[in-house]
C-alpha cells in the first residue's frame, strides 16, 4: 500500500511538472503573439496613414454647376469640399459649402458617412473637410413645404474637422493645454515676430519692393511677403508677377533667432489656389546669417497631406524684386504670359470677370481656341487674356500643347459608364495613353483596324473604340 501511494505521488509530481512546462510554452507563445500583434497594428497604422495621403492626393476640388451639370461625367470622380453641417441626419449629413460668411449660405450637399474610421462623431455648425466620390445627386425633401430637390451628394472616405475660421485642422485628442497656456503660447509667437532682429525688416516687405529667392533645384521663386502686419512666405512658379503664379502660401506664426544672428521662420503651408484651403504641412524656412542673407534653405517639418515637396530645398539664393503687381490694376500692357488652348470642353468655355461660376460672363472662348495664360486664381480657376479682355477661365479646359486639329469631323464620348480608353495603336493590347471621359469631345482623324479611329484628344493623339463615338 505505501508502495502504490508513492508511486501515485511521483506521478502527480510527474504529471505537474509537465503542466508547468506546457504553461511556460503557452505563456511564451502568447507573448510572441501579443508582440506580433503589436507590431502588425503599427503596420496596418502606417499603411492606413499612407493610403489616406494617398487618397487625399488624387482629390480635386468639387466644381458645383460644373459636376452637378454633367453628373454622369463626373460620378465616381475624387473630390474635397470644406462644408458646414447644417443637419445630422440618420443616413448621412446635410451640409453647405462653407463661406466665412454668417449671412451667405453656400450650394447644398449631401453627405455620406462611409470613413473607414468613425471615431469622431460630426455634430450640427460643424466645419469639416470632406475627401471621398462624387455619387451624383440624391432627393432631398424639404420639411417646411415638403418639396423634393436634387441634390449633389458625395461618399465621404476621410472627415476633418476645421476651427471656427476654417482654416485649420483641430486635434480630434484634447492636447492637455488649458486656455491660459494656449494664450501664454501665442503671446509667445507674437513676440518672437517682433523681436528686434534687423534681417526681419531687410527680408519681409510689401508691395512692388518685394524681394524674392530663386532654388536652381527646385525652379520655385520664395517671395517673403508682408500683408497687413501678418508675415507670409509664397512659393511661385514665375518671378513677374506676385499673385498670380503663387502655387504655395505659408502663413509665418513664429520666428526664431539663429545663434549666428539669422531667423527660422515657422508656419503652416496652404495651396494658394483653393478657397479656403486647408493646412497641407508645415515647413521652416531659414536665412541663416546675416552674412550669408543671400541665401536660405527650406525644410518641411509636418507634411502630413503634402504630396509636392519640390519646393524643399538648401539652394535657395537672392534673385532680386518681384514682377508687377495685378493688385495694383495695372491692366494688360506690360504682362508677361504663356500660351495656352481651350481643350476637353464640348464647344466653348466661359471667360468670367472673377474666378467663381457666378461672376459676370465676358465672353464664350471656343474649343481648341488660343489665350494668353497669366497663371492660376481661386476655385479652380486661371485668368487668362482672349480678344483684349482680362478674365478667368477654369483650368481643367487649358492645355499647354496645340491641339492636333485636323478634319473638323468632331465625335462625343457614349454608352460608357465614365470613360473610354485612347490607346497607342488600333487594339486594346496596346499601351493606354489616358483616359476619356464620358461627354469628352475628339476629333476624328481616319479609320483604322478592328473598329478604330485615329482621334486627337486635346494635344494628345491615339485610337479608340468607335463604337463609343456618336457624330456631333
Amino acid at each position: 500500500m505505501k508502495k502504490t501511494y508513492l508511486a501515485a505521488a511521483m506521478t502527480m509530481l510527474l504529471l505537474v511538472g509537465c503542466g508547468s512546462q506546457e504553461s511556460n510554452e503557452v505563456l511564451q507563445e502568447k507573448t510572441v503573439e501579443s508582440v506580433t500583434v503589436e507590431e502588425t497594428s503599427t503596420q496596418n497604422e502606417e499603411e492606413m496613414e499612407l493610403q489616406k495621403e494617398k487618397y487625399i492626393g488624387e482629390c480635386q476640388p468639387f466644381q458645383y454647376k460644373e459636376f452637378f451639370r454633367y453628373e454622369e461625367k463626373y460620378k465616381g470622380t475624387k473630390v474635397s469640399l470644406v462644408l458646414e453641417v447644417a443637419q445630422v441626419m440618420e443616413d448621412g449629413l446635410r451640409c453647405y459649402s462653407y463661406t466665412g460668411d454668417a449671412f451667405s449660405i453656400g450650394d447644398e450637399y449631401v453627405i455620406f458617412d462611409d470613413r473607414i474610421e468613425k471615431d469622431m462623431r460630426i455634430l450640427e455648425d460643424d466645419i469639416i473637410t470632406v475627401w471621398g466620390e462624387y455619387i451624383g445627386s440624391v432627393d432631398m425633401t424639404r420639411g417646411i413645404n415638403d418639396v423634393t430637390e436634387d441634390v449633389p451628394a458625395v461618399s465621404a472616405k476621410y472627415i476633418e474637422l476645421m476651427d471656427e475660421n476654417g482654416t485649420g485642422y483641430i486635434p480630434e485628442e484634447s492636447t492637455g493645454v488649458n486656455q491660459e497656456e494656449e494664450l501664454h503660447e501665442e503671446v509667445v509667437k507674437e513676440d518672437n515676430i517682433e523681436t528686434t532682429n534687423p534681417m526681419i525688416e531687410d527680408i519681409f516687405t510689401s508691395g512692388l519692393e518685394t524681394y524674392s529667392w530663386q532654388s536652381e533645384s527646385t525652379g520655385y521663386y520664395l517671395i517673403p511677403f508682408l500683408d497687413s502686419g501678418e508675415y507670409q512666405i509664397w512659393f511661385t512658379y514665375e518671378n513677374d508677377t506676385i499673385w498670380a503664379n503663387t502655387a504655395y502660401t505659408m502663413d509665418v506664426s513664429e520666428i526664431e533667432n539663429t545663434p549666428s544672428g539669422g531667423i527660422i521662420c515657422r508656419g503652416e503651408i496652404y495651396e494658394a489656389a483653393k478657397e479656403n484651403p486647408p493646412c497641407v504641412g508645415v515647413a521652416e524656412v531659414t536665412w541663416h546669417s546675416k552674412e550669408s542673407i543671400d541665401f536660405c534653405s527650406v525644410k518641411l517639418v509636418d507634411g502630413h497631406q503634402f504630396s509636392d515637396t519640390s519646393m524643399v530645398a538648401d539652394d535657395y539664393s537672392y534673385y532680386g524684386k518681384t514682377g508687377q503687381d495685378l493688385g495694383q490694376g495695372n491692366g494688360i500692357s506690360g504682362l508677361e504670359t504663356q500660351g495656352m488652348y481651350v481643350s476637353g470642353c464640348k464647344e466653348a468655355v466661359t471667360l468670367r470677370k472673377a474666378p467663381s461660376t457666378k461672376a459676370e460672363k465676358l465672353a464664350e472662348i471656343p474649343l481648341y481656341s488660343q489665350v494668353s495664360y497669366i497663371g492660376l486664381a481661386e476655385n479652380g480657376f486661371a485668368e487668362i487674356i482672349y480678344d483684349g479682355k482680362q478674365g478667368y477661365v477654369l483650368s481643367q479646359y487649358l492645355d499647354e500643347y496645340e491641339p492636333q486639329v485636323a478634319t473638323g469631323i468632331v465625335y462625343e464620348v457614349v454608352n460608357c459608364n465614365e470613360s473610354i480608353t485612347l490607346w497607342s495603336s488600333a487594339s486594346t493590347e496596346a499601351d493606354e495613353i489616358c483616359q476619356i471621359p464620358l461627354g469628352d469631345v475628339v476629333e476624328y482623324i481616319e479609320s483604322a483596324d478592328n473598329g478604330f479611329f485615329l482621334v486627337s484628344y486635346g494635344w494628345r493623339k491615339g485610337f479608340v473604340l468607335s463604337s463609343y463615338l456618336s457624330k456631333l
